[in-house]
């Protein structure tokens, strides 16, 4: 069922709504200088802080191999309670096509590729 993951969080209502709700104004100007990317966390990171000249950050940053390690803070019990992988939770193209639907100006704004999730 779609709704099923809306069903059994806490999180409150504003965790759906489209991202460019928030960060463009609605004549699609954005509100920010940049806007990262989880799928280029690193990259973003390190660009982030040569911007800041946070020599002290990005060498730290430079030793840990220049990979930081996201920490699930909503707890992996929350995340096998609710159906597991979202893969596979989206896996199906009437739910991928409802969720793109859904968040278009998303797409459209923010640059997410459709990809078939495997």
């Amino acid at each position: 069922e779609p709704n099923k993951r809306i069903a059994f969080t806490k999180m409150d209502s504003a965790h759906y709504w489209a991202q460019t709700d928030f960060i463009f104004s609605k004549n699609s100007c954005p509100s920010f200088d940049f806007l990262g990317r989880v799928d280029q966390f690193d990259q973003d990171m390190r660009t982030i802080l040569e911007h800041l000249n946070a020599t002290e950050m990005i060498d730290y940053l430079d030793s840990i191999g220049g990979t930081v390690n996201p920490v699930n803070t909503w707890g992996s019990s929350k995340k096998k309670s609710i159906g597991g992988d979202l893969r596979t939770e989206y896996s199906s193209p009437e739910i991928r096509d409802r969720v793109v639907d859904f968040y278009k100006r998303d797409f459209d704004l923010l640059g997410y590729k459709i990809l078939v999730i495997s």
